[in-house]
């Protein structure tokens, strides 16, 4: 390889090497886009359900046939839960295809 020949692909290297590392330069600039929960939200985090930054916990309920009852039969099943202290009612929504 002549003199010339390594110049070149010393300096192909460096740029390829350079251009590379380009994306991860400033990691902390995407810091904007970190996700924030509105107040009360409760969101995952790992494993774990969290709300204002600390763990939640909570008794419910399962109710997969919510999705295709009538409005005032979900009423129904909500006062029923509201009385019981339930605070929480998990559903399924891979049952709303039927219609919109």
């Amino acid at each position: 390889m002549t003199g010339v020949m390594r110049r070149f692909s010393a300096a192909l290297a460096a740029a390829a090497m350079a251009v590379s590392i380009v994306p991860f330069a400033d990691i902390s600039a995407y810091a904007e886009y970190a996700v924030t929960h509105p107040e009360g939200f409760v969101y995952a985090d790992g494993s774990k359900f969290m709300c204002d930054g600390s763990p939640y916990y909570y008794g419910g309920t399962n109710c997969y046939y919510l999705t295709y009852k009538s409005k005032s039969e979900v009423k129904n099943v909500f006062d029923d839960a509201s009385k019981m202290g339930l605070k929480v009612i998990r559903i399924w929504g891979n049952l709303d295809v039927h219609q919109p």
